[in-house]
């Protein structure tokens, strides 16, 4: 599965290692080092999926998760972390994060996470679409007993 990462990290070696993972599974990466650039990033909606470093200067990982899932809900973001914490790991999902992965990073979980993440989206995308479909060319609301099953439906799936 192909699409576009963003990886936010303040360790230069950090985005080294993930921009040679993900380029040699053929995902097109970009790399910020400085976590100030994304706050007035306006394209974060270009990307399938965001990798965002918890701790580092300048600015929060949580603080700037709050900021991505307010802006760009529809852009899963996977929390990286040193910090072996449950309860960062735990405050990242309740604030939105699609998984929170610990340091140093196993490849083979990263990309399975990131398929996952981007597999969720791409469902979501086309229960929007079906339903704009839906509305538009059947003059539908959406909320019949059956459309709305329908839904339900994709919603499960779309957690798998």
């Amino acid at each position: 599965m192909f699409g576009k990462i963003l990886v936010i990290d303040d360790d230069e070696s950090v985005l080294k290692s993930l921009n040679k993972i993900l380029k040699l599974k053929s995902y097109q990466v970009d790399t910020v080092q400085n976590p100030a650039e994304i706050k007035s990033n306006p394209n974060l909606f270009i990307y399938n999926c965001i990798l965002l470093d918890v701790k580092m200067p300048g600015i929060n990982g949580m603080d700037l998760l709050n900021i991505i899932i307010k802006n760009f809900p529809t852009v899963p973001v996977i929390m990286i972390s040193g910090q072996s914490n449950i309860n960062i790991a735990v405050e990242a999902i309740k604030n939105g994060a699609f998984d929170f992965i610990e340091k140093p990073i196993d490849p083979e979980k990263l990309l399975v996470t990131i398929q996952n993440a981007i597999q969720k989206q791409n469902l979501q995308t086309a229960k929007e679409n079906i339903f704009h479909e839906l509305s538009e060319n059947y003059q539908m609301v959406g909320e019949s007993r059956a459309i709305m099953n329908i839904f339900n439906q994709i919603d499960k799936v779309a957690d798998t």
